[in-house]
Formats: C-alpha cells, structure tokens, sequence
C-alpha cells in the first residue's frame, strides 16, 4: 500500500502539474483505497497535458441583442458564444494544440493567462470605445463593452510573458490599441477609396489583394517571393496610426493596414482578414506558423529578439498607459 507522500511523489512523476497533486491530496484524504482511480486520473491527465493551450475570447451578447431567429431561445439572460470556425481553424491544422474559450471576465486575467499558452482574439461586431485611443465618437455605433478591455489586459501579459498572441479583425485593431495605436472609426466616411472593405458582410468571401510589405516579415516567410495575397473582408473599421513597436507589414492598394506584427516579440501577429475560413494556402500556413510559436519550437525564418529603437515600451491599459524602459 502506498503513503499518501508516495502518492504525491507519483503524481509529480507523471504529470508535474501542481494542481494534480492537490487532487491527490484530496482524494488520499478522503479514502486511501482510491489511489488506483488516482492513478489512473493521474496517465489520463498526463497524456492531455502534453498538448499546448490556445485561448480564443468570446463573445458576450445581451439578451435584448438576440436576433429574431434566436429570441427567446436563451431566455432572458445574456449569453457567450462565437463561431466554431476559430476553432476549427486550429484543431484541423494544428497538432499537439488543444483549445479552450474564454469568457471576458476581468477578474480570470492572471488565472487565463497562467493556463494558457497562446491566445487568439477573433474578430467581433461591436465596435471598440474611442475613449480607448484618445479620440470622441464621430459615428454613432454599437461599442463593445465586454471584450476589448479584457483582451488589452491579455495581451499586456503575453507581451510581458513573450507568450504568442494572434488577432483576426478586431483582434487586429485591439493589439494595435494595446501598444498606443489608433483606428479610422468608419471606412466609409474617413476613408476615399475605390475598395469595399465590407462588400459581402461574410468573411468566407474572396474580397480583395493585400500587398505584402518587402522587409522581413511572418508573411514573407509565408509566400516567399509573392508579394501579394487575396483575401477576405468584413470590417468598417480599420488602423490610422500604428502602435509603438508594431510594424505594418500588408496594405491593400488603398494604403490602408491590412497585418501588423511585433517583430522582437516571438509571435504578436494581426491581420485585418479572416484566415479561419481557410481560403488559401497563406491562411492555412499563418496559424500553423502560430502553432509552432505556441509549442515552442522555432518559428519559420523569422528573427526574434530584435532590439527596438525605441528606449520606451508603452502599453495601453485603458484610461492610462504603462509605460518602462527597456
């Protein structure tokens, strides 16, 4: 019969995850004879914990915001949800990556980010607070009140961790709110140009070419010697000013940014498309580059480690900003 100290021993021996030692702890407390299902609890849990953790934020909808096709199916009460494509996304291209969503709850930050190993910010209807990058609302429109705060406070860990972080859309614009940047509130009205940034409210739709910036970049690496893509499109929201740090390294012929990457962060990457439609060969490559940042191993051909010229990292938190000096 093995003490409840061997036990523990072996928990760590086949896990070494902390908290699987407290459940065994609690279960040689409550009845020695169970060290058996403790064991076994303990290989089954082992083999999952191989796997690396992606966190993908969700949505969080109002019950007076339900559609009339959805009205009355969840009662009441407000809701979490979002499609399962970003999921799919990674679950089909990626091994040895497991998913969980996250709900936008403030108060799980340290807790989420303790857990998880990379983070992926979708895409989301709402729009993001001006009050966020220092500027009045020039249309009126529904502001996110759930996401983009939390997802600010998420990616100032994983900069500060160098933990892999990837944004789609409005997970785009929010990584470049994070670092300072600002954004054109409405397309259509700031912005003279011949493209349909929103033609399809569908982003499994073919939109438009993105060129590819020719200094070293993630889609370099991708595409090789092309320097152009197409792409989906769904958003009237785009980057004015690019945050500190950031690089912009697609436009569409308009000049307006279509990806921003962190280039001295292992992986801080956004892009203005939605890749998890899968619609080409570049979509599928970038979240297999991003897999193979969340797992550790090197990342294509890109350089990390960069040496900013900047003295200063600035990182917005919301009414006020952080900054140190590297």
């Amino acid at each position: 019969m093995f003490s409840c100290k061997s036990q523990d021993i072996l928990y760590i021996f086949l896990t070494n995850e902390n908290f699987v030692w407290e459940i065994g702890n609690i279960i040689c407390k409550l009845n020695m004879m169970k060290f058996v299902v403790a064991l076994l609890f303990s290989i089954t849990y082992g083999a999952f914990a191989k796997d690396k953790i992606v966190g993908i934020v969700l949505d969080k909808w109002d019950a007076p915001r339900q559609t009339e096709d959805s009205a009355g199916k969840y009662g009441k009460y407000g809701f979490y949800g979002n499609r399962e494509h970003y999921a799919n996304y990674i679950q089909e291209l990626c091994k040895g990556v497991s998913v969980i969503f996250i709900p936008p709850v403030m108060n799980n930050v340290e807790t989420y980010a303790q857990i998880l190993d990379g983070l992926l910010i979708p895409g989301l209807t709402p729009d993001i607070d001006p009050k966020l990058y220092n500027e009045k609302m020039v249309v009126e429109t529904e502001i996110d009140k759930y996401r983009t705060e939390f997802e600010i406070k998420m990616i100032n860990i994983f900069y500060k961790e160098r933990k892999p972080v990837l944004g789609i859309c409005h997970g785009m614009q929010t990584i470049n709110i994070a670092f300072g940047g600002s954004l054109y509130q409405d397309l259509p009205t700031q912005v003279e140009s011949e493209i349909n940034h929103n033609p399809y409210k569908d982003g499994s739709v073919i939109a438009h070419e993105v060129i590819i910036d020719g200094a070293k970049n993630i889609l370099t690496d991708i595409v090789g010697a092309d320097n152009s893509i197409m792409v989906s499109s769904v958003h009237h929201q785009g980057v004015k000013v690019v945050g500190q740090g950031l690089s912009a390294i697609a436009t569409s012929p308009d000049g307006l940014v279509e990806a921003i990457q962190m280039k001295s962060h292992p992986f801080l990457v956004g892009v203005q498309w939605h890749p998890e439609f899968q619609l080409t060969k570049t979509d599928r490559r970038l979240i297999q580059e991003f897999c193979r940042a969340v797992k550790n191993e090197v990342q294509g051909k890109v350089e990390v480690n960069v040496v900013e010229k900047s003295s200063q990292r600035c990182l917005n938190t919301g009414p006020t900003k952080e900054c140190r000096t590297k």
